[in-house]
């Protein structure tokens, strides 16, 4: 199902991505963001934000991107190797 009675609000997102370059293994994102799309199923809740391009977190955002990218064309490699 698709739920558009929060389009367009404003909402603080605050959550954790992977990060081994820090002591703990994670960073903490805090940011404002504007609320696109919410999908809903019985096992998960999607909600898709639009963020600001010059908020600080989106180095962090960026660089948890990079890096699963790059794992994810090492799990292609491997798979390919297997077939």
């Amino acid at each position: 199902d698709i739920d558009l009675s929060l389009k367009d609000s404003f909402v603080k997102a605050i959550f954790k991505l992977p990060n081994k370059k820090r002591e703990d293994g994670f960073s903490s994102i805090n940011l404002d963001a504007k609320i696109l799309i919410i999908i809903k199923n019985k096992d998960f809740t999607k909600v898709i934000l639009k963020v600001n391009e010059e908020d600080g977190a989106n180095s962090d955002i960026l660089q948890y991107v990079y890096t699963r990218q790059k794992e994810l064309v090492l799990e292609l490699k491997k798979a390919i190797k297997v077939m």
